[in-house]
């Protein structure tokens, strides 16, 4: 099954980079852009192409690279740190802000309940984890000589690399160490006022707020909460920065930054590239996809668009295409009916709980990601006073493009649509997002790219496990203990009953045994590995649903069949 998934993220990732490629290719030549060249739509069609340009990349050296250091305070990083950090907070809010990299704590801004923003913060991901998922083969050692090859390139002498390596190594062991313990924080229990989190003598939440959001104090209001989805986590990250010198976290920042970055920075940085972002996908151009992930973080609801736009090709642009809308939507219903089925039967529900399971599972807002008929609104959401987009000096115009719509992502309040903070999941490769507070389940164009309908205009029924897999997910998600904090009125309050989450976590400690042997012999030669239990057992509860509504489609193409 793993193969499976790894070879359908692959083909698909692969599908998308080639289409958005040949969309804006297409679109740039087409009527509609040139009588509607918006800023956003200038900046989403010439970033690919120079992003992967040679000369793009190189033609200035580190000049501009430095000029934006030294704009988010980190002075001429690695070579002379900043004189007088009076909060480490504010300036890793500011970078933050600016940039979305979150080395220390991972922050998003979305509406959980409908209509109502919460700050969520979760653990951050740590490039170590990355290059132990991309460089298999690779060991902590050579992970330190290739940062000190990188500081070295930009002017650090050896010795000085060696230790500023060797420091940020040991801190992202640590951070490492500290993120393994997060687990599933029920929504209940989330929620906390900004003097409630825990500080330390390095880290204050209102000097980083402060600098990440703009005048946090002044409007706080505005954010129903604040909620904490890692509590272990938040409560190990200030004594862990209390614990680390100050120039060890100051040249942590500066090597986010370079990674973060890698994509548009000098070809010397070529190793770093897949590490800039989560799920860079094995077996596909790691640049292309680098470049794609940059303008995602940059236009979330923009990539999305382009994406749906690419289906029918070469055409697509011109004649705004509506396939597989109906098909998808009709899998979904499909696939929860049966999911119903196995609601009414599950054991450790009592019957109440089946309703509400059932009910809850009714009342799902499903969104398929459908066709984009005009971009006059989605190139007004993105109508940023920035200059036009100029590939001679491409980081300059990524740090613009970036502080911009980074800017219009921390304050959602402030506009009249806010669409880059509804979905967070990435749409360049197959995946679901679930959200609770609102019962909602976004699905990725991406889930159905690489597929073909048949001539009839129809999913065909083998593909109905590739379609059905992350439907399911996000399904399960609702119903298993994860959704028992939240009821099918979309009332915040448990619908379990102790006995019920006693019998749950009875299979689910089970489970846990038994992955555990599984998973000591996978980290011989594997670390790509699912971080929760709660995920083990939805892919296995999804078996049976997938199975039924494999069988009852392949049985309607028999039927349709003329006899002999």
């Amino acid at each position: 099954m793993k193969p499976l998934r790894k070879l359908l993220s692959m083909q698909v990732t692969e599908t998308l980079l080639n289409n958005l490629q040949e969309t804006f290719r297409a679109y740039r030549a087409a009527d509609p852009y040139k009588d509607f060249p918006s800023v956003f739509i200038n900046q989403a069609a010439y970033f690919l192409p120079n992003c992967t340009g040679l000369y793009s990349r190189n033609g200035l050296g580190w000049d501009p690279f430095q000029d934006i250091l030294e704009d988010i305070g980190l002075g001429r990083w690695p070579l002379q740190l900043p004189g007088n950090i009076s909060s480490l907070g504010a300036l890793v809010g500011k970078v933050d802000a600016a940039l979305g990299i979150f080395p220390f704590v991972d922050v998003t801004v979305k509406n959980e309940y409908e209509s109502k923003y919460a700050v969520h913060l979760d653990v951050p991901a740590t490039i170590l984890k990355r290059r132990q998922t991309w460089y298999t083969s690779s060991n902590i050692t050579e992970y330190a000589v290739s940062i000190a090859k990188a500081l070295a390139a930009l002017g650090a002498v050896s010795t000085a690399a060696e230790t500023a390596a060797a420091a940020i190594v040991r801190l992202e062991v640590e951070l490492e160490e500290a993120i393994s313990t997060r687990r599933f924080e029920p929504p209940p229990f989330r929620m906390r006022t900004l003097d409630k989190l825990p500080h330390g003598r390095s880290w204050n939440w209102t000097a980083y707020f402060s600098a990440l959001l703009k005048n946090f104090l002044a409007d706080e209001e505005e954010f129903i909460s604040v909620e904490v989805l890692a509590p272990q986590y938040l409560e190990d990250l200030p004594k862990l920065l209390d614990s680390t010198n100050a120039t060890s976290i100051v040249h942590y920042v500066g090597y986010r930054v370079l990674v973060h970055l890698s994509p548009v920075l000098p070809d010397v940085l070529e190793d770093f590239t897949p590490l800039s972002f989560n799920g860079i996908v094995v077996g596909v151009d790691a640049r292309l996809q680098a470049c794609a992930r940059l303008l995602e973080l940059v236009y979330p609801q923009g990539t999305r668009t382009f994406l749906r736009m690419s289906l029918g090709l070469p055409d697509s642009v011109l004649r705004y295409d509506t396939r597989y809308d109906a098909e998808v939507q009709e899998v979904f219903e499909d696939l929860n009916r049966h999911l119903q089925m196995v609601a009414r039967r599950t054991p450790w529900y009592d019957p109440v709980e089946r309703v509400v399971a059932v009910e809850k599972l009714k009342g799902v807002q499903f969104t398929f990601f459908g066709t984009a008929q005009n971009l006059t609104p989605i190139a007004e959401y993105y109508n940023l006073n920035v200059p036009a987009f100029r590939g001679t000096r491409l980081l300059e115009s990524v740090y613009n493009m970036l502080i911009n719509s980074r800017r219009t992502y921390y304050r959602p309040q402030k506009r009249s649509k806010d669409w880059d903070n509804h979905f967070h999941v990435s749409s360049l490769s197959p995946g679901h997002e679930y959200t609770h507070g609102r019962n909602a389940l976004f699905y990725p164009f991406s889930n159905v790219a690489a597929l073909s309908l048949t001539g009839g205009g129809k999913l065909r029924a083998l593909d109905i496990p590739i379609v059905g897999a992350h439907m399911l997910r996000g399904l399960v998600a609702a119903i298993d203990e994860r959704g028992s904090f939240i009821d099918h009125k979309l009332r915040v309050r448990g619908w379990w009953s102790r006995e019920t989450t006693a019998k749950y976590r009875l299979i689910r400690d089970c489970f846990w045994t038994q992955y555990k042997r599984a998973l000591e012999e996978i980290l011989r030669d594997d670390v790509d590995l699912i971080r929760t239990i709660e995920d083990d057992i939805a892919d296995n509860a999804i078996v049976y649903p997938l199975y039924r509504t494999s069988v009852t489609e392949e049985e309607k193409d028999l039927r349709s069949l003329p006899p002999h």
